[in-house]
């Protein structure tokens, strides 16, 4: 079929072959389409489904109720299942049209919809089979959770709330979960620190095995991960609002998962977390200002402070093991006004540490020597 719509001389004969290509996506049963994703903003119905395999790869169904878009579909399917997440990535969909000599004639609206099938969702479904029922789903259900604790350890998922529940898959009874995941393929083995591959292991003892997981959308409420784990700079930070990793790129302010550079660290990488929620507690209290205020403003925004000299410690932890220069943020309110905030030296030698431009809106200051950053006083912004 490629070939021929390659040798195709003519917009006809092309159409023809796609619409001959859509003949072989037979719709869905009901069933079946209850479990893919309806994709929003197509002219017709289209449905979506992303099956992650165990051996890294993925597999796509789809369906829609325009003919066109089926043999386009259809098309694109057998470019793309089988494929890993790197091969993905790379795959050029607009060349691949282009190629095929369909590019000029496709709407944006079609060539958006086909595109939609490479974008990864983030909101993720594992699924567990239970091998043996004879076990107790008590204890079932705390070796999950003890797996969903070491996950979030090594940064894996993200959130503390973690919904686990039973359900029942073509016959055959499992638990299943939902959670966040900073990529797309977060979950998968080659992510995994010894303590993951350890509760993983201890779960399959008691008869649960990683069948499949999956991914059913994009969680617009999460911060877009970086794509470049290794930047030139970067920076501990945190805000009570986060959920994501509290390691920020200095090139564009976007987190980095803790995995890509402490995943051979748990014991680190999970101090980095407890001195996350610390921090995110202190900045809940002195923002709602009721009770404890000035000793939370004092955590965050004191260099001396009980938690910023751990946050410190952490921050010179990761440069040593991630080899990237590694900032600490702190937390700036107050002052007299917006000329004398400009005018303050770092707190930790002196030195004039003001930025010409502010950095992302957010940081004002920049100490390189210290590895220190901070805001202009939220007061004046």
């Amino acid at each position: 079929m490629i070939e021929q719509l390659k040798n195709a001389k003519t917009w006809e004969e092309r159409y023809r072959l796609i619409i001959q290509a859509g003949k072989n996506l037979p719709r869905p049963s009901d069933e079946e389409l209850a479990e893919m994703q309806p994709i929003s903003g197509c002219e017709a119905q289209m449905w979506l489904q992303i099956l992650p395999k165990t051996d890294c790869t993925f597999t796509f169904r789809a369906f829609s109720e325009a003919r066109i878009m089926n043999g386009l579909l259809w098309i694109l399917l057998n470019q793309i299942n089988g494929k890993n997440i790197e091969q993905l990535r790379n795959f050029d969909l607009s060349a691949f049209f282009n190629e095929l000599g369909i590019a000029q004639r496709l709407s944006e609206r079609a060539e958006s919809n086909c595109t939609t099938i490479k974008k990864f969702m983030y909101l993720i479904e594992p699924y567990f089979r239970i091998t043996a029922l004879e076990n107790c789903i008590v204890e079932q259900s705390r070796v999950l959770n003890a797996l969903i604790d070491q996950w979030r350890y090594n940064g894996q998922i993200i959130g503390r709330e973690i919904s686990l529940y039973l359900v029942e898959d073509n016959g055959v009874q499992g638990f299943a979960m939902r959670v966040v995941c900073p990529e797309q393929d977060s979950l998968f083995p080659q992510n995994n620190n010894a303590e993951v591959d350890f509760a993983l292991q201890q779960a399959e003892k008691f008869g649960l095995f990683l069948e499949n997981f999956l991914l059913l959308g994009d969680d617009l409420n999460a911060d877009q991960t970086a794509e470049n784990a290794r930047p030139a700079w970067q920076v501990l930070y945190t805000t009570h609002l986060q959920s994501c990793s509290p390691i920020h790129s200095g090139e564009n302010f976007a987190p980095i998962p803790l995995y890509k550079q402490l995943k051979n660290q748990p014991h680190l990488s999970q101090d980095v977390l407890k001195w996350q929620e610390n921090w995110q507690a202190c900045d809940q209290l002195q923002m709602n200002g009721a009770v404890l205020e000035q000793a939370a403003l004092s955590e965050i925004s004191d260099i001396q402070s009980r938690l910023s000299k751990h946050g410190r410690y952490l921050a010179q932890e990761i440069e040593k093991q991630s080899g990237v220069p590694t900032y600490y943020y702190l937390y700036r309110v107050g002052g007299k006004s917006p000329a004398q905030e400009r005018r303050r030296c770092c707190p930790q030698c002196g030195a004039v540490w003001t930025l010409d431009q502010a950095l992302f809106d957010v940081l004002h200051f920049k100490c390189d020597a210290c590895r220190l950053v901070s805001n202009l006083s939220w007061n004046f912004l």
